[in-house]
Order: structure tokens, then C-alpha cells, then sequence
């Protein structure tokens, strides 16, 4: 028996088509290294000085907190990894936005920022004035 051309066009074409349920694209470079930011740390190093007493900084949905032995400091954060380095751009109430510049290598991260400055650094190179902060995890996004 005889197909007629157009059905088996229609059955090759049908067979090169995406399947109907594809799954999601891969998130975007934003959503990749957020997650990895995301989380608990204490600060190791400030300056490649041990750092006294115990920091931690917690960044969870959005939000940033740093304690610092008996001070809190709460506010908000976004994060892109558009360009090289990536930004990080941190509000606290009553202090201007500090943009920095991180970098997440497994269990460390690294933020160089100028305090309370809106200036961002242009790479992890010594810089006048500039903060270098080493932190290392010590819990998940999602842990109290």
C-alpha cells in the first residue's frame, strides 16, 4: 500500500519536533550562583587577618543578615553574575548601598566591597580603601 507523500512529511517532521512536555532551560547565570551564595557563614578573614569573635553572615530569599558577636545588622541583598566579577549589592537601613563584587568556590566565599560606599570594586586585586572578606559555610539556605 501506498502512503501519500504529505502523511509521510507529517510523520518526519512530527518525529525532528521537541517532545510536547519538554523540561525547562537551564536557569539563568542569576539563578545559578544564587543559590550557591545562598546560606550560612561565618567570616574567617577580614583583610587576611583572622577575624575576632564570631560574624556570621546569613543570606536567605532576598535578605541579609550579619551578626557580629552581640550586633545585628538586617537588610537586603541582590546578587548578578551578568558581567566579571560578579555584583553584589547589599541595603541596610540608614547606610548607603554597599556594591560589591563576589565569588563562590565550593564551601568559600569572597566579597571585596568599600564600606558603606557605592563604588564597586573592578576586581579581587589590591585596591586602595577596598575590603577583602573570606567567609566559609556552615549551613544551608533553608537552616535556622
Amino acid at each position: 500500500m501506498k502512503r501519500p507523500l504529505s502523511a509521510i512529511l507529517a510523520l518526519l517532521l512530527a518525529s525532528c519536533a521537541a517532545p510536547p512536555h519538554a523540561p525547562p532551560p537551564p536557569p539563568g547565570p542569576v539563578a545559578a550562583i544564587i543559590s550557591p551564595l545562598e546560606g550560612v557563614w561565618r567570616e574567617v578573614t577580614n583583610e587576611g587577618a583572622p577575624v575576632a569573635g564570631i560574624r556570621i553572615w546569613t543570606f536567605r530569599d532576598g535578605a541579609i543578615t550579619i551578626t557580629d558577636d552581640d550586633e545585628t545588622f538586617a537588610g537586603a541583598f541582590t546578587a548578578d553574575t551578568a558581567g566579571e566579577p560578579n555584583a553584589l549589592d547589599m541595603r541596610f537601613e540608614g547606610y548607603p548601598v554597599n556594591r560589591a563584587i563576589f565569588s563562590v568556590e565550593g564551601d568559600m566565599l569572597t566579597v571585596k566591597v568599600l564600606d558603606t560606599s557605592e563604588e564597586r570594586a573592578t576586581s579581587f586585586g589590591i585596591e586602595p580603601g577596598y575590603i577583602s572578606i573570606v567567609c566559609t559555610r556552615i549551613g544551608e539556605a533553608g537552616a535556622p
